[in-house]
């Protein structure tokens, strides 16, 4: 429910995204998971959902009211193991349509004009880089370094409903994470993302664990109001929070 490159939460996204996921691998007459050179591939829709009432009744998220609408479109995610020495790669895009909109959210602006804001596509390429404190890899880490763009729409209804971009700039962006892993066993684990002069920091603790397979978690997230730039007029000028219990299922 959330957008990748957009600084906002779930639910705060008003859109549903779903799809499948496969993983292509290229090997000889042998598999080797540790070796070959893996795809992993998400191939999703992505459909507008009206959250806006709900968000400020929500217990477990705490944000102003959404002014920034995601429409309904097409997500590639992909992500490329190292080949020939390479850093692995990845690549995420999402894009839809830009004509006859229909938002979810609209509101009257500081020039008293009634606005709605819109992101139709959104893209992000980055590169990553691992590392490990000691051999028994308790503590993981993980950065990706590389750029992302998004573009931001306005329909002004006081002047016939006209369709103008106001926001398409590529940025740099770089995300941290850090897994804590005690005996190849997950146990908390953290992220710091730098874009578009925000923060965006997440943190996850496991719970409960049923076999390998099922585990619950509780995961927090928080995005920094904007910082060294003024606010946008879609941008929300406080921070926000978001709380969760996460079901896993998977290996």
């Amino acid at each position: 429910m959330g957008a990748k490159v957009l600084n906002v939460h779930p639910w705060q996204s008003m859109s549903l995204t779903a799809g499948i996921r496969s993983l292509v691998t290229i090997s000889g007459a042998s598999q080797n998971l540790l070796e070959d050179f893996i795809i992993d591939a998400r191939l999703m829709g992505r459909t507008k959902l009206n959250t806006s009432s709900l968000v400020g009744s929500l217990p477990f998220i705490f944000v102003t009211s959404p002014k920034l609408n995601v429409g309904s479109g097409l997500v590639l995610d992909l992500s490329a193991s190292r080949a020939y020495g390479m850093p692995f790669v990845n690549f995420y895009l999402a894009t839809g349509a830009t004509k006859a909109f229909n938002p979810s959210v609209k509101f009257v602006d500081s020039k008293g004009e009634n606005v709605a804001y819109f992101s139709p596509q959104q893209w992000e390429t980055s590169m990553s880089f691992y590392w490990n404190t000691s051999e028994d890899m308790t503590l993981r880490f993980r950065i990706d370094i590389g750029a992302a763009n998004f573009n931001i729409q306005k329909i002004n209804y006081s002047t016939g409903g006209s369709i103008n971009q106001v926001f398409n700039k590529i940025q740099p962006t770089t995300t941290l994470y850090l897994n804590f892993a005690p005996k190849n066993n997950d146990f908390f684990g953290s992220s710091f993302r730098l874009f578009d002069n925000q923060l965006t920091v997440n943190f996850w603790l496991k719970l409960i664990e049923f076999s390998s397979l099922h585990s619950f978690r509780f995961e927090t997230s928080y995005i920094s109001a904007p910082f060294m730039r003024a606010v946008r007029s879609w941008e929300a000028e406080e921070g926000a929070s978001y709380f969760s219990i996460r079901y896993r299922f998977g290996f």
